[in-house]
């Protein structure tokens, strides 16, 4: 190249390029794999296959259906609420043993008799601000006679009151039970045999404002106090002629 022939400047290659103004009616230019594919001619498309390089046709993948959630195991959550509740339940007050607690039985003193039926528990309650976790403590059912008088010196089919309470123990729900009886009056929480289904019963019948979870323990209570009842007929009772008499022991 002479020295006197001008350079070219490459920076300069642009200078004056405009780009080219589109009728309002014309497609857009597409660029990218999809347009730059049938440009290419069979012998080159050929050259590529020998390479190794093959072309094809993208096609749509069905990907498989998400499965559904699992549904929660409202058993195992229940149980492990309860487990919790147990655990987390912060010792109970206890007060100062009533002197009119009774130990045994004396004269003008009311008589009671006390039944577990429903554990610790906890539970899913729905509110208006929406589900809340309660803590449960233990329930007992009860039921009170009122003093035995020398005519009638055994108790009655039919207590004077039922209902129930909710204490982590006996002692707790004991003295829970002072608070239906006269404020002087003492109370013999007895170890005696009573009609438990009849008791439940009662409260079943009286009480709507039992909770769900204590109207189910009530149900399960007249069914096992019947059975039980089945069970000591068939066990303690047969026929000798025309009479049922209690069997010998």
């Amino acid at each position: 190249m002479r020295d006197s022939e001008p350079q070219a400047d490459p920076t300069r290659f642009l200078d004056g390029w405009r780009a080219p103004v589109k009728a309002p009616d014309e497609a857009p230019l597409v660029t990218g794999l999809a347009s730059l594919t049938p440009s290419l001619s069979a012998e080159r498309l050929q050259r590529l296959r020998d390479r190794g390089y093959a072309m094809q046709d993208v096609q749509d993948v069905e990907l498989p259906a998400s499965p559904p959630p699992p549904q929660p195991a409202w058993a195992e959550i229940q149980a492990s609420l309860t487990r919790a509740a147990e655990q987390a339940r912060p010792p109970a007050l206890r007060p100062a043993s009533d002197p009119r607690l009774l130990a045994r039985w004396q004269p003008r003193a009311w008589t009671g008799r006390l039944r577990k039926i429903a554990e610790v528990s906890a539970e899913v309650v729905q509110t208006a601000q929406g589900p809340l976790v309660e803590n449960r403590a233990a329930a007992w059912l009860f039921a009170i006679w009122p003093p035995q008088r020398l005519e009638s010196p055994l108790l009655g089919r039919w207590p004077a009151q039922v209902g129930l309470v909710e204490a982590d123990d006996a002692p707790l729900a004991q003295a829970a039970m002072l608070a239906t009886v006269p404020p002087d009056a003492p109370l013999w929480v007895a170890d005696l045999d009573i009609d438990w289904g009849l008791v439940a019963e009662i409260l079943l019948h009286q009480d709507a404002s039992l909770r769900q979870g204590l109207s189910g323990c009530l149900r399960d209570l007249i069914q096992s106090e019947r059975e039980a009842a089945y069970a000591q007929i068939n066990q303690a009772y047969e026929r000798a002629g025309r009479t049922i008499r209690r069997k010998p022991r």
